[in-house]
């Protein structure tokens, strides 16, 4: 039997905030590649994979290049920015390569609702 006294157990605003950002950027990943391939058709979907392949190889060649000049350096994108340009830059650096695909796939999610009829 329960009582009215009991405690209601609530989630913190941090967690209900994950919550929200998790569900927004997992529909993204879903409905995206299905999204682009509906307006661009079988050779635009090819290409654009064929564009976004070369540049993951080129981005994997440039870490691979930098781990064998400079060995010493083993904290990621932050030592390599900070090395050459600097601590201010190499802060900024790390938050333009962590931040961008989050804000982008929310920016995308977030164009999506406001297009959906009410």
């Amino acid at each position: 039997m329960t009582t009215q006294t009991e405690a209601v157990r609530k989630m913190p605003l941090p967690v209900l905030t994950a919550m929200v950002v998790g569900s927004m950027v997992g529909a993204g990943v879903f409905s995206l590649p299905r999204d682009f391939a509906q307006a661009t058709g079988v050779l635009g979907t090819l290409v654009a994979w064929l564009i976004a392949g070369v540049g993951m190889l080129m981005l994997a060649l440039v870490f691979q290049t930098l781990a064998v000049r400079k060995p010493q350096l083993d904290a990621g994108v932050y030592a390599y920015a900070k090395a050459g340009f600097g601590q201010f830059p190499g802060f900024f650096s790390v938050f333009g390569y962590r931040d961008r695909p989050q804000c982008s796939g929310l920016q995308l999610q977030a164009g999506r609702e406001a297009d959906r009829p009410a």
